[in-house]
């Protein structure tokens, strides 16, 4: 009886420490990610931009991992910088400048992760790298000839940057799970300090 008492108590330990082991070793996340960025020019306004976002988790364990995370957003701007008082034409006495961003982030850093049978919450914080390549059109206002000048610019900057956020998983099957994701960006670019938020969606594949 004894004898069957200590099997019986051995194979429910093993059973307890299969199940606290029952954690996906790597996550890999895509999806759609949507933006507010911050301006990057003098006098511009925030805007709005679309692109993607992607991520590897790395699980040490059932609650802690590591994380790789890269995205890109694009989006279109305007800026205008109202000039002194010059011979122009009303409304047009001011530098308007516009064009497109295209933003690249890289991320890396610590993931915590509360599991449960069908939902999964984390939360991060991420530092890297955060690229912009700008380009566009700067027009300045004056009495012709020779104004108005129009200058083409191009321009590609990288910078410290970082997130701090988290989600949700919601699983879908036993592999597949379904993401919301919500961040906050930091980053500063020409001097300027942005204060982003991206928010994404998508499918999490898990092995």
């Amino acid at each position: 009886m004894r004898k069957i008492l200590l099997a019986v108590g051995v194979f429910l330990s093993s059973v307890a420490g299969m199940r606290a082991q029952e954690y996906p070793r790597v996550e890999v996340f895509g999806g759609y990610s949507y933006g507010n960025f911050g301006s990057t020019v003098l006098g511009g306004d925030r805007t709005n931009v679309n692109g993607w976002n992607a991520s590897v988790a790395v699980n040490v364990n059932r609650w802690f991992g590591l994380v790789g995370d890269v995205g890109g957003h694009y989006g279109d701007f305007r800026a205008s910088v109202a000039l002194p008082p010059i011979p122009c034409t009303p409304p047009n006495c001011s530098i308007d400048t516009m064009g497109t961003n295209k933003y690249h982030n890289f991320f890396f850093g610590p993931q915590y992760t509360l599991r449960r049978e069908k939902l999964s919450i984390f939360a991060h914080t991420l530092l890297g790298a955060s690229h912009l390549n700008e380009s566009g059109t700067t027009t300045i206002p004056g009495p012709p000839p020779p104004f108005p000048l129009a200058f083409n610019f191009s321009t590609s900057r990288t910078n410290i940057g970082f997130a701090i956020g988290g989600g949700a998983d919601y699983k879908l099957t036993e592999r597949v799970a379904w993401r919301v994701q919500a961040d906050y960006l930091g980053t500063q670019i020409h001097d300027r300090t942005q204060s982003d938020v991206r928010v994404s969606t998508g499918l999490v594949f898990r092995f």
